[in-house]
């Protein structure tokens, strides 16, 4: 396919990002200062001030000369790369892959995009609208490379579609500095009277080597696609992804959900004819001169069901916001998955991984309710209690080891909370235990269920378990640590809670 790039050239970036936030100042001649050599020195000027020759570089002392009253404002260079960045997500509704260039410059990559917005010029013009209602003074064009898209927007006509693989003919009229080369190269340029691009590719490749460096040979090359340009996006592209734009913006569920449907429906048959299934999906609306607006879900194991996909974003469409409208919708999968056709067991018993009964309503707590809480676990090779378990990555994983013979509680806590006992010696259970203030009388017991140190850990003491009821019928998991000597006395912890 061929490549299509389209360059956004913010012409008053910094300006116009200050008249955004405080619109009483777009009528007024105004100016951004930041201090050189103890004078303030002019950074930027919006349109006013520069048709009255207010430029970047001159003091503001000589602008107020010519000005009397000009406005002023501190500049902040070091946010400027912020906010560009910020603009390259709100890109991301145009294509999956935006780059940074300067502190004032974003390039597309166009390639395969623009016909959802019916043509080329109706990329263009896309883009051009969306910009116009935020506030930002644009100049676009679109080449097959970056750097001729580059050399248009500033030194060609406004909104110009170089024609597939003959962008090098659409920058013959421009001057040299077109090509993004160092000023005293253009100024050797222009003392020997070479204009234009086009007078420059009159000379041979080997005599502009010998007299103006491989420089200058690498810029043409970059600009006619002989060379790669680097290119670093703002956000990693998203391997499978699905785009839809609405010729007008949709402001009711009905729409969406028709959209989502469509997306849907286009990636599982990509994902499909790959052997793949879907684990975790953002469904994205791009509203007009508005953030995004984002869902995301998981599934815990690979899906190719578009009905059980679509039910988990339903259960979050009360987080979207439609107002004032949605332009176009992004489907993402950044997690996939290949889908086995024999699934193993999710755990010893009936339940099994295939059982979709089982797997959707998985989904739909940990997507309704985060997917922190619902969990499942696996046994570790570890001995002591709160180590000998492990969470599984997937309902599929197999475990390595076998869970304890013994008897556990329902609910172990993290960390053993220390209790007050009262207990005969030296192997006898407790009598009763003070936790948290309350005393609870022990009416029966059972153990020791003694658990040692890990000696490829060396860390801690050997522990005596008891299973104990008190009088209420609740049972605890108590253990001793240690074991009593004379002058000792081992402490004692609650370390869980049976049902």
């Amino acid at each position: 396919m061929q490549k299509s790039f389209v360059c956004i050239w913010f012409r008053y970036f910094k300006i116009d990002r200050t008249v955004i936030r405080q619109p009483a100042l777009k009528s007024q001649p105004l100016v951004l200062i930041s201090p050189v050599h103890g004078k303030m020195v002019i950074t930027a000027a919006n349109a006013i001030a520069h048709t009255q020759g207010i430029d970047r570089g001159i003091s503001l002392a000589d602008a107020r000369a010519m000005i009397p009253g000009l406005l002023s404002l501190n500049d902040q260079p070091e946010k400027a790369v912020r906010w560009l960045n910020a603009l390259g997500g709100y890109c991301n509704r145009f294509s999956p892959s935006v780059s940074l260039s300067g502190t004032d410059t974003l390039f597309i990559d166009a390639t395969g995009c623009s016909h959802l917005w019916g043509d080329d010029a109706g990329y263009l013009s896309a883009i051009r609208s969306a910009f116009d209602a935020i506030g930002y003074q644009v100049s676009l064009a679109m080449a097959g490379t970056p750097g001729a898209a580059w050399a248009l927007t500033r030194y060609g006509k406004d909104s110009t579609i170089a024609a597939p693989n003959r962008q090098m003919d659409a920058l013959l009229s421009l001057p040299p500095a077109a090509l993004q080369l160092d000023p005293e190269l253009v100024a050797r340029f222009d003392k020997l009277g070479l204009k234009t691009i086009c007078q420059l590719l009159q000379i041979p490749r080997p005599a502009l080597l010998r007299r103006f460096g491989q420089a200058l040979l690498d810029r043409i090359d970059a600009c006619s696609g002989e060379r790669m340009e680097s290119w670093e996006p703002v956000f990693p592209p998203v391997e499978y992804q699905q785009r839809l734009a609405s010729l007008e913006p949709i402001i009711t569920l009905a729409g969406v959900e028709a959209a989502l449907q469509t997306l849907l429906e286009k990636m599982m048959r990509q994902l499909r004819q790959e052997g793949l299934g879907i684990r975790q999906a953002v469904f994205t609306g791009f509203r007009s001169r508005q953030k995004p607006v984002s869902i995301r879900v998981g599934t815990s194991q690979p899906v190719q069901d578009l009905r059980r996909v679509f039910r988990l974003f339903e259960m979050k469409f009360d987080r979207l916001s439609l107002e004032p409208g949605i332009e176009s919708f992004l489907l993402e999968v950044p997690r996939t998955e290949p889908v086995q056709h024999r699934q193993e067991k999710i755990w010893n018993g009936s339940a099994v991984a295939d059982n979709e009964v089982l797997a959707e309503l998985i989904d739909r707590i940990s997507n309704k309710f985060g997917a922190s809480r619902i969990s499942r676990f696996l046994p570790a090779e570890h001995h002591w209690p709160e180590r000998a378990f492990q969470k599984a990555i997937s309902l599929v994983e197999e475990k390595t080891s076998a869970w304890p013979a013994v008897e556990r509680p329902v609910l172990l806590l993290p960390v053993p909370e220390k209790v007050e006992v009262s207990a005969p010696v030296p192997d006898y259970p407790p009598l009763l235990f003070r936790h948290k203030g309350v005393v609870h009388e022990i009416v029966s017991a059972d153990g020791p269920e003694r658990i040692e140190q890990e000696w490829w850990l060396q860390e801690g003491i050997a522990r005596d378990y008891y299973i104990v009821e008190d009088k209420a019928g609740q049972r605890y998991w108590l253990f001793r640590s240690g074991h009593y000597q004379p002058g000792n006395r081992p402490d004692w912890y609650l370390h869980g809670y049976f049902a």
